[in-house]
Formats: structure tokens, C-alpha cells, sequence
């Protein structure tokens, strides 16, 4: 335990283990910060916290727990592994660089806090990261093959450049709050992003290749704007009110549907480019501009020519 006035500094290369030593489900050891956590690993010599084990599971160990600690804590160049939940904040300030989490039932849960991330990886978890009630910045960090990448409540996000992939039911889900997402990678997810009673904004990003829907925004005004929204398997959007809008995206090659409106608002989406040539057809695989009892999706003007996005040239396809 970490006392309120006192700084635990954690060195490069450190090792840092932890031994279960009763049964039972939150029984296992913790880290518990009331002052100031720090952790000064480096590239080339990591620090890591980690079970008594050779290959860390899911709740070996509770995890680190930061608990009222408003000061600065800093994690930068750690690893974090087999924790049941790799950094637990509550009502604190962190600021985490280049931190992975591995193995963790959820990687890094933050609620009523500030919470900064730069870098870093939450890889094989039940859930990447969670937020509740939090100022959240997350910027170039990879979220990969959770059962969910991100979910966020009633909280602030910015997320940029992060890559957000193969993620078994959803990549991220937020309910609540304002975003802004920015020049991310949406690829391999069952839904790339859920959107629910949110305002902000999802531009210059690629959402691709999902198992289902690409995005799927409900009671959210959203500005979905210059993305790449193609190969999903589902929808390529599916909107439930008008409240949002979308232009200068690319819709091309999803399912049966690039645009489904299953509510009953008209849903703006003009200026977009539909995969057509220019004579051809608009719209042919969105749905809801003329299904009676639906609502109408605004398709025209259209794009004639493909826009060329080139901010996606530096995220990995």
C-alpha cells in the first residue's frame, strides 16, 4: 500500500510479482496507490508487474489500484500481465506512455478521473478499456483482440490514431458523453463502434472489414465526416434517428446495406461517395430513402468523383 503523501518510484527493468495466497474471487493481491505511483521504465528496459507465473493468466493478481490519488501518477514504458484488472483508478489522475496490459481481465478501468494514454497496448482481455465518468485522452494506442476493445460512459473521449482491431463483439462502445475520434483504425471487429446518446465527431478514419455493422449511431448527434466506411460485413452505417449526419465519406463494398435508417427520421447523408461511376445509380444499397414507414435517408448531391482521403495514407491497412 502507497499512503497519501508518499511516492512509490518504480525503476527500468524492474520486476515486480505478485503471489496468491487464498482462494476465492477478489481474493488475490493488489497494489493499492493512495499517494503517488510512479513508473519509470524505459524502451529497452520495460518495467513489469506480474503473477508468480511463467505465462500470466486473467486473475492471477487484482492489479494496481489508484484510489483518491490526485497527483501525478505516471506509468511510462510498463507491462502489465495477468491482472484481473491491470490499473483500477478511481477518483485519480493518471497519465500512462507506452503501458501495455496483456492477459488482463480488463486492462485499464478509470472512473471519475483524468486519464491520459499515449502509446501502449491492451491486447487478450475480457475488455481493452473501460471509462465511466471520466476526461478521457487516448491517442496511438493498439486496442486488439478483447471480447470489447473500449466502452466509455458518460464520460469526455478523444481518441486519435488509434488502432482498434479484431475485437470479438464490438471495438468500441460508448453510452453517453461527447467525443471526438480521430484518424483511427477500425478493422476486424464484430461492430467496429456502437454510438449511443453521444455528440462529437468521427472523422478521417478507416472502418473496415467488420463482422457486422461498421458503426451504428442511436440518439447521437454525431458528424460522421471523411472516412472510409467499406468491406463490413453488415452495414456499413446503421442509424436509428436523424439526430447525426455524414459527408465526405467513401461507402463502398459493405453488405447488403452501405446506409441502413431503421428509424423513422430522415437521416442526412449527402455528399458522399456510393462506389458508383458517375452515371450509374445512387443509393442502390441504402436503406430507408423510400421504404414506406421508414425514415428517409437524403442521398443527392452525391459525390462523382472518389475523394482521396489522403490522411489515410499513414494508418496501417
Amino acid at each position: 500500500m502507497v499512503s497519501p503523501q508518499t511516492t512509490l518510484t518504480v525503476e527500468p527493468g524492474a520486476v515486480v510479482r505478485f503471489r496468491r495466497t487464498s482462494a476465492g474471487v477478489g481474493a488475490g493481491p493488489r497494489l493499492l496507490v493512495q499517494g503517488r505511483f510512479v513508473v519509470r521504465g524505459s524502451a529497452e528496459s520495460p518495467a513489469r508487474f506480474t503473477s508468480v507465473f511463467p505465462e500470466s493468466r486473467p486473475g492471477d493478481w487484482e492489479g494496481i489500484v489508484l484510489l483518491g490519488s490526485q497527483k501525478k501518477n505516471e506509468l511510462e514504458h510498463a507491462r502489465i500481465e495477468g491482472a484481473a484488472i491491470g490499473v483500477d483508478a478511481v477518483y485519480s489522475t493518471v497519465y500512462l506512455r507506452d503501458v501495455g496490459f496483456h492477459n488482463c481481465g480488463t486492462g485499464g478501468r478509470f472512473q471519475d478521473g483524468v486519464v491520459s494514454v499515449s502509446g501502449g497496448e491492451a491486447l487478450g482481455g475480457d475488455a481493452g478499456m473501460e471509462f465511466m465518468d471520466s476526461e478521457a485522452d487516448v491517442r496511438d494506442a493498439s486496442i486488439a483482440r478483447n471480447r470489447v476493445g473500449l466502452t466509455v460512459r458518460d464520460s469526455s473521449l478523444n481518441l486519435e490514431g488509434a488502432t482498434v482491431t479484431d475485437n470479438a463483439t464490438v471495438g468500441l462502445s460508448v453510452a453517453g458523453g461527447r467525443i471526438r475520434l480521430e484518424r483511427n483504425l477500425f478493422v476486424g471487429n464484430g461492430t467496429g463502434l456502437v454510438l449511443e446518446g453521444c455528440e462529437g465527431s468521427v472523422a478521417r478514419g478507416r472502418i473496415a472489414g467488420n463482422r457486422e455493422a461498421g458503426m451504428v449511431l442511436t440518439r447521437s448527434r454525431v458528424k460522421v465526416v471523411a472516412n472510409e466506411i467499406v468491406d463490413n460485413a453488415g452495414a456499413g452505417l446503421r442509424v436509428d434517428d436523424g439526430r447525426g449526419a455524414a459527408w465526405g465519406n467513401v461507402f463502398e463494398n459493405n453488405g447488403r446495406y452501405d446506409l441502413y435508417n431503421a428509424g423513422s427520421e430522415v437521416f442526412r447523408a449527402m455528399a458522399n461517395w456510393w462506389g458508383e461511376s458517375a452515371s450509374g445509380p445512387i443509393g442502390k444499397k441504402v436503406f430507408g430513402a423510400a421504404e414506406a414507414g421508414r425514415g428517409g435517408v437524403l442521398l443527392t448531391p452525391a459525390l462523382s468523383v472518389k475523394p482521396l482521403l489522403p490522411t489515410l495514407n499513414y494508418i496501417a491497412k
